[in-house]
């Protein structure tokens, strides 16, 4: 095996909206190599910054695959830059005892992000007719993934006076907890906040629209294989019927939809938030390594 010196230890930083200082990382004695393009890369592309002397990732959204980590033999640390681990292959981490850490800044702004998708459509300001003007108190909103995010959002429909009604595949249960059935069928506005696994993929399909009130509200700020997007369209052709989602397969498929508003998986973008979550991602690396 190539012995790595300390002089050779890399840290690749594979996310492309990583924009913060990386002089932390150089202080501690790490090379730095960058991806500054502004596309996500793919598993060829990332392959390309893999060798023996990577010892850590700053990771995006881009495929952490096997493949990936197979070229990087020395890999020890996996840091995401921002929250999610369903593009890192956690089964091959687990194996070869990497450490994976992520970040929990993203929490308020995500949060603030989907309580804007309901303003949005419950104060119809798309159309600015008064007369279907409404307010968030006494409504009663679906969290879809009770965990830090759907907590927050709790927390924020609570001070508009809204009702919440939670769904979560945990095992812990609150007061507010219900059946997925129960939930859809009662909300009137549904948001989403869990994971995307393999039970979770198509969670929301043609059956479950059918539950759903024909006047609902649905936002989807988590990951956009969560719902069926074939039953999302036929969903939306009722016009009575709102989406608001930050993630979307096939965006170009909901143009013409004056019923739909899609944000670019921006949700975390605030200014605090993605110095913070850089921060972070810089801190878990290092003590990762440590």
């Amino acid at each position: 095996m190539k012995r790595i010196t300390e002089s050779k230890k890399k840290i690749v930083i594979s996310s492309k909206s990583f924009d913060e200082s990386t002089s932390k990382l150089k202080e501690a004695g790490y090379d730095v190599v960058q991806h500054l393009g502004s596309k996500k890369l793919t598993v060829v592309e990332l392959i390309v910054y893999m060798d023996w002397d990577v010892v850590g990732i700053i990771a995006g959204t881009e495929p952490i695959t096997s493949d990936v980590m197979e070229c990087a033999p020395n890999l020890k640390v996996i840091s995401r830059y921002g929250t999610g681990t369903d593009n890192i292959d956690l089964d091959y981490t687990k194996e070869h005892n990497i450490k994976v850490f992520i970040t929990n800044a993203h929490i308020d702004a995500v949060a603030e992000h989907t309580i804007t998708f309901m303003l949005y459509f419950l104060k119809n300001i798309i159309d600015h007719e008064k007369t279907k003007n409404y307010m968030l108190k006494d409504k009663v909103v679906g969290i879809i993934g009770y965990g830090n995010v759907g907590k927050r959002v709790h927390q924020l429909v609570k001070a508009f006076g809204g009702k919440v009604l939670s769904y979560d595949t945990g095992s812990a249960h609150y007061s507010h907890s219900v059946t997925l059935k129960d939930l859809l069928e009662t909300s009137h506005i549904i948001t989403i906040h869990c994971p995307l696994t393999k039970e979770s993929t198509n969670l929301l399909d043609y059956e479950e629209f059918e539950m759903m009130n024909k006047d609902v509200i649905l936002i989807n700020t988590s990951r956009a294989r969560i719902i069926n997007e074939s039953a999302l369209l036929d969903f939306v052709k009722n016009p009575e019927n709102k989406v608001g989602m930050d993630v979307c397969l096939h965006p170009e498929l909901f143009i013409d939809k004056r019923n739909v508003i899609i944000t670019h998986h921006e949700a975390s973008y605030t200014h605090e938030t993605r110095k913070q979550m850089a921060e972070d991602a810089i801190n878990n690396i290092l003590e990762g390594l440590k």
